[in-house]
């Protein structure tokens, strides 16, 4: 089952690059995709991080993100 699946809000997806202070294969819940701004050819959505941790809101591109359960 290699199907593609698309990024959209409610998704629970892992992120695929690490940042300062969040490692990759982190788990975090699809919030919202962000504005683009010009001719932007990318997508930003805004992440939840699960686990509870004070910086629980970030931000990420979408071709670093990997879609592991959609909402329905």
């Amino acid at each position: 089952m290699n199907e593609q699946r698309t990024l959209s809000p409610g998704n629970l997806v892992r992120i695929n690059r690490a940042a300062i202070g969040i490692p990759a294969g982190r788990i975090a819940l699809v919030l919202r995709k962000v504005k683009k701004r010009g001719n932007a050819d990318y997508e930003i959505w805004e992440l939840q991080l699960m686990g509870g941790e004070r910086r629980a809101y970030v931000k990420y591109l979408g071709v670093d993100l990997e879609v592991i359960s959609e909402s329905r």
